[in-house]
């Protein structure tokens, strides 16, 4: 199998996909691997940082994995929910398509998608986020269920959508229950089914 490169972990927000690229970059680190995380916003600018530093970085380290936090995918898909006709989407994120079709051309990548079936657990998380940090509202606007419902559903038929056929998920459905070390697991199971992962003294 190829070696691993870049691993997308993507999900809606309170899925605890900030919480698993900690995990996996941890794990990463303690095998000798250079790593870099991108954590991508919802914003295009955002995206087309998170290109450059990968391509300069692996560029620099052939032995290191690029984790990033997000993707194109879910802020296509906040745009797509939000009315704006396919044709200007496009043409908003064509230069962002492309350097993603680059890098996938380029190197090797695996795009996890965390799904969980009642949304309303991720409310509750992003709530109690809120609390313990005494942010009235990090996320900048009020968490709507039903939108977050539409983005998750979209996320998981996003590879047959014409806008970026290149990205396919890999969706992990994780449980209320399920523990943050369960979930790491069960993402180093679909990485290992796929790709290899690399020796800290590889070359490239």
């Amino acid at each position: 199998m190829a070696n691993l490169d870049i691993v997308n972990i993507e999900g809606i927000s309170g899925i605890g996909k900030s919480t698993q690229v900690n995990v996996l970059s941890n794990y990463f680190k303690s095998l000798g691997i250079p790593i870099l995380i991108n954590r991508i916003g919802n914003d295009i600018g955002s995206g087309l940082k998170a290109t450059g530093n990968t391509w300069q970085f692996l560029q620099k380290h052939p032995n290191g994995i690029v984790i990033n936090d997000g993707s194109i995918a879910k802020m296509m898909q906040m745009e797509i929910q939000s009315g704006k006709p396919q044709s200007e989407i496009a043409q908003d994120f064509i230069g962002l398509t492309h350097e993603y079709e680059c890098l996938n051309h380029k190197y090797n990548i695996i795009n996890i998608l965390i799904s969980i079936n009642d949304i309303s657990v991720c409310k509750d998380r992003i709530i109690k986020r809120r609390n313990i940090f005494g942010i009235e509202n990090p996320e900048g606007i009020e968490y709507n269920i039903d939108i977050q419902t539409l983005v998750s559903n979209g996320l998981k038929i996003f590879g047959d959508q014409v806008l970026s056929k290149s990205i396919d998920f890999h969706i992990l459905n994780t449980h209320e229950k399920d523990s943050i070390l369960e979930v790491h697991e069960d993402i180093l199971k679909v990485i290992n089914e796929n790709f290899t992962i690399k020796n800290p003294s590889f070359e490239g």
